[in-house]
């Protein structure tokens, strides 16, 4: 499994929550579960549409109802409970009034990009291999923020401390490189040194990626990883020191790494101030308040409990 993939499996694991409240709402928004007392009329047409085929396998037919009688056994528990989770954090949330502002998701959904090529192929990804929407991810990143606002809401700090942790993680607050990169990946050295080659004698990079390259995330779009920080842990370690010795336009290659041979092209490099002062004191009185507190899962049981939250009727 390469670094990016890694990536890309924790922002699922982020993400399940939010699978479970989709199904969910499909869930118990089928015409097959009801209220107490329906009509005669509305059990007519929970009848219809319970028995309302929704797949053949040969002969078999699957209908509405046993697909909903299976989603319920296998999910129903577990999404109950998220459903509660919520409900308990919404609450508290307000009990204190936190909110989370526009600028504060969109901060933390940048940080959930980090590793893919653009906006574009994360919101893409989590469509295709996951099922959800970009309202969905936002949601999910909301709840996140909201309860490590309650979980940092009884830990006090000084200024000191604070600007002790500014000092002591300058990766985190200081300036930082971001470098755009371009890689043609393949199997075998050979091939890397003819790829070489034909950019030597004029070859367009994108149209040789496109080629050549075995990277499926980014043969499509000529080799373009996107910008990436200088020392991004999820690039391979030899790509960014040959790309340290890049000027802007350069190529370098074969370069080894895990799946093969890279070719790289140094697209753009810029050096960005990170943060103003106001902004560093608020991540770092964040992060610091954050290792100092409650693990989130357990402020979670914590907030369940204040709220008796409780199950009336098992799903």
């Amino acid at each position: 499994m390469s670094k990016k993939d890694l990536l890309k499996g924790l922002i699922a694991l982020q993400a399940i929550s939010m699978i479970i409240l989709t199904v969910i709402v499909v869930l118990y928004r089928l015409p097959s579960i009801s209220h107490p007392g329906p009509s005669s009329e509305t059990n007519e047409n929970i009848d219809t549409l319970g028995s309302e085929v929704v797949a053949m396998v040969g002969s078999e037919q699957i209908t509405m109802r046993e697909l909903q009688e299976q989603l319920e056994m296998q999910y129903g528990e577990q999404m109950l409970h998220t459903l509660m989770l919520h409900r308990a954090i919404r609450m508290e949330a307000e009990t204190y009034g936190f909110s989370v502002s526009p600028q504060e998701l969109e901060d933390e959904l940048a940080r959930m990009m980090e590793g893919y090529v653009d906006e574009a192929e994360f919101y893409r990804t989590m469509e295709e291999q996951l099922g959800l929407t970009k309202e969905d991810v936002g949601r999910d990143a909301e709840y996140r923020l909201l309860l490590e606002k309650i979980a940092i809401t009884p830990i006090v700090l000084t200024d000191e401390e604070v600007r002790a942790y500014i000092d002591d993680h300058p990766d985190l607050f200081g300036p930082r490189t971001q470098i755009r990169l371009a890689w043609i990946v393949t199997e075998t050295r050979r091939l890397a040194e003819q790829a070489v080659q034909e950019l030597s004698e004029g070859e367009n990079f994108a149209a040789l990626a496109r080629r050549y390259s075995i990277d499926e995330f980014t043969a499509g779009t000529g080799g373009d990883l996107g910008r990436i920080e200088a020392d991004d842990p999820f690039i391979d370690e030899n790509v960014l020191e040959a790309a340290a010795e890049l000027e802007v336009g350069d190529i370098a290659g074969p370069v080894p790494i895990d799946s093969g041979y890279a070719v790289i092209k140094l697209n753009e490099r810029e050096v960005i101030m990170q943060y103003d002062e106001q902004r560093k004191q608020e991540m770092a009185r964040k992060q610091l308040a954050l290792s100092k507190a409650k693990p989130l899962h357990e402020v979670e049981q914590d907030l369940l409990r204040k709220y008796d939250a409780n199950v009336v009727r098992q799903p």
